[in-house]
C-alpha cells in the first residue's frame, strides 16, 4: 500500500534530477552566450550596392508576378549575395523569397553559393568545408529555417554554418555553442521537440512536472506538520489509563 512517505520519496527521486537540470540550465541562461571562436570578427568584403537597380516596390511587383498572386508584405531588406544583390521579401503566409535586385528574377541559394556565403563568415584559417542540404529538423539542428545548407568545416572546434536556401539566412555555431543550446533547451523541455519531432509535447511535460512538484511540496509539508501531530495524539491516547 502506498503511503505518503513512499509517494514523497519516489517523486523526489525523479524530480530531484529534473530540479538539478533546471538549476544548471537556468544558470546557463543568465550567462553570456558563447561565441564561435572561428567566426570572422573583421569587416566583411565590400559589395557593389549599385547593382540594386530595382526599387523595393518593383521587386515586390516582380515577385507577385512570378507567384501569380498579390502579397501582404510584412518586410523587405537588401541581402548581399556573393555575386549579386537581392531583396529578401517576407509576406504573410508565404516563405521568405529572394528577388534579384538587378533583374527581378527569383533567387534560390545553391550549394556552391551556400559554401561561399559560409566562407565569408569564418576565419580564413578554418580549413575545407563539406556542404549538405537539410530538409528536416534533428537533434543537431532542432530549430530554424528549412531547407537549409549545413556547411561543416574541418577545423575550428566543430564550426558549422547554416545557410537558408530560401532567404540566405546565416547561423554560425560550434561545439561549445551547441552544448550551450542543448542545456538551454532542457530547461523548458524544448529538447523533446528535437528528439521526437513532437511540437506539442513539451507543454504537457511542463504541466506534469509542475503537478508532481505540487504533490512533492504538499506531501513534504504533510510529513513535517501533520504526521508528527497525529503521532503525538496517538501517543497521548495510549498514555491515558
Amino acid at each position: 500500500m502506498w503511503s505518503i512517505r513512499k509517494i514523497h520519496k519516489y517523486i523526489a527521486i525523479v524530480l530531484g534530477f529534473v530540479f538539478l537540470i533546471w538549476i544548471v540550465s537556468g544558470t546557463m541562461m543568465v550567462l553570456p552566450k558563447p561565441t564561435p571562436k572561428a567566426i570572422k570578427t573583421g569587416p566583411m568584403q565590400p559589395y557593389d550596392v549599385s547593382a540594386a537597380t530595382l526599387s523595393p516596390a518593383d521587386a515586390i511587383a516582380r515577385l507577385e508576378g512570378n507567384l501569380g498572386q498579390e502579397l501582404e508584405v510584412m518586410g523587405i531588406k537588401v541581402v548581399p549575395l556573393p555575386d549579386r544583390m537581392a531583396y529578401e521579401v517576407r509576406a504573410r503566409r508565404q516563405r521568405p523569397a529572394l528577388v534579384d535586385a538587378g533583374t527581378g528574377d527569383l533567387v534560390t541559394v545553391t550549394q556552391d553559393m551556400a559554401a561561399r556565403i559560409a566562407r565569408e563568415h569564418v576565419r580564413e584559417d578554418v580549413g575545407e568545408s563539406a556542404v549538405e542540404l537539410i530538409e528536416s529538423h534533428s537533434p543537431t539542428y532542432p530549430w530554424g529555417a528549412l531547407p537549409v545548407y549545413r556547411v561543416a568545416f574541418e577545423a575550428g572546434q566543430g564550426t558549422i554554418v547554416y545557410v537558408g536556401q530560401a532567404d540566405a539566412s546565416v547561423t554560425v555555431t560550434d561545439l561549445r555553442q551547441q552544448l550551450w543550446a542543448l542545456l538551454i533547451s532542457v530547461h523548458d523541455f524544448g529538447i523533446v521537440r528535437a528528439l521526437f519531432g513532437i511540437q506539442s509535447l513539451h507543454t504537457p511535460l511542463l504541466l506534469l512536472a509542475a503537478a508532481a512538484s505540487l504533490v512533492l511540496v504538499v506531501t513534504g509539508y504533510y510529513m513535517v506538520f501533520v504526521t508528527p501531530a497525529r503521532r503525538r495524539r496517538k501517543a497521548k491516547r495510549r498514555a491515558v489509563p
